[in-house]
């Protein structure tokens, strides 16, 4: 690997960018890079930022370098993260490199100044979205049908559909669950990241698992898992079935299959049938839902599904506010009565008598293991 302090080498990757570029880019500050990428992040002490997304990355803005706890990796300058980025979104290392060099030398061009509540506003317009970069996946589902099966109790009857449908695949580095979202064509738009296996956070002693999203997703496109009954026509023109009107809302796709296993464990199979279950990747921003709600003109009824907290409660707020009586009904807010998400409420039903793994169909966890992710 290339010392970040060095000018690259006379190989094959030399011709693919100039030395001015490289020194351009590897000029930049990655904390002000990650910044203007939207996230934020809190003064830990002198030079040291913690991210308020992901807390286990850390920042030292004068070495330009991170580390992530709990993972004990980290490394130095602002051309090596980006590049990690990209190797760990599919690319191999030359690729990334050469990708890496030229973004950070077009992000040159701007001017960031830092603001007051931590972030970065570019005084110019921002370079075209890059499209999304999709993890490559692995060879076998295993680890991530075991995390959503046994961490999550999800029902393997929806993993498997999911699987089948393109919708979910293991990835090849790390073995993260993908979560894919495709836009109206089907083409994959947003791809949202979990942790199979929880780190303990040395600083605070908790319980942690990595979450994020793909290089390149664009947060405007849910997680959707259509109505069982819902039949699509060659043109992928959707049915306007009377009984397929209802989209129930969610933060997570987990909350999501959480709630469809609820749902197979109560007996309710028409609301599983005709309902539509979308995630808009978190409670900060309703586009999601109306992305969905202009795929699909024929639906009638929002059912808002939030976490059991001031986040998800103000969402539930302005999705009744945008929507109910303008051309939609919109349910009173639903969230868990048990737990603060359906996932949580799915893990605690045991202690109220019910076993969430009763209703289990006989799938050959073999077979949902060696599928891999089709219509990639």
């Amino acid at each position: 690997m290339m010392a970040l302090d060095q000018a690259p080498s006379s190989s094959s990757a030399r011709t693919k960018y100039t030395k001015e570029e490289y020194e351009l880019a590897k000029s930049q500050s990655l904390l002000q890079y990650l910044q203007n990428q939207g996230y934020q992040f809190k003064r830990e002490g002198t030079n040291l930022w913690r991210c308020k997304r992901f807390d286990n990355l850390v920042v030292n803005d004068a070495k330009n370098s991170w580390y992530f706890n709990g993972r004990a990796s980290g490394g130095s300058g602002i051309v090596e993260y980006v590049k990690q980025e990209y190797i760990a979104n599919g690319l191999n290392e030359s690729e990334a490199l050469v990708k890496a060099v030229h973004e950070l030398a077009e992000v040159s061009t701007m001017e960031y100044p830092p603001q007051s509540n931590g972030t970065c506003t570019p005084k110019t317009d921002k370079t075209p979205k890059e499209p999304i970069v999709i993890p490559k996946a692995s060879n076998n589902n295993v680890q991530a049908i075991n995390y959503l099966k046994n961490k999550r109790g999800i029902d393997p009857g929806i993993i498997n559909d999911c699987i089948q449908k393109g919708k979910l695949f293991q990835t090849k580095q790390y073995a993260n669950v993908a979560f894919v979202s495709r836009d109206e064509k089907g083409e994959i738009r947003h791809i949202t990241l979990r942790g199979t296996m929880n780190y303990k956070d040395p600083e605070t002693g908790k319980e942690k698992s990595f979450r994020g999203d793909a290089k390149g997703s664009d947060k405007n496109y849910p997680f959707v898992l259509e109505a069982k009954n819902t039949i699509q026509d060659a043109n992928n023109t959707n049915n306007t079935n009377n009984t397929n009107q209802k989209v129930f809302v969610f933060e997570s796709a987990i909350d999501a299959m959480s709630y469809q296993t609820l749902c197979k464990i109560n007996g309710k199979n028409k609301v599983l049938e005709n309902s539509y279950f979308i995630s808009m990747h978190g409670a900060t921003t309703i586009e999601p839902l109306k992305t969905f709600l202009k795929d699909n003109p024929h639906i009638k009824t929002i059912v808002p599904c939030l976490d059991n907290d001031k986040t998800g409660i103000s969402c539930a707020r302005r999705i009744k506010e945008a929507f109910d009586n303008k051309g939609y009904i919109v349910d009173d807010h639903k969230p868990p009565k048990v737990g603060k998400d359906y996932n949580e409420t799915l893990l605690t039903c045991e202690k109220y008598g019910i076993k969430r793994l009763k209703h289990i169909t006989q799938i050959s966890m073999q077979s949902m293991a060696e599928q891999n992710s089709p219509n990639m």
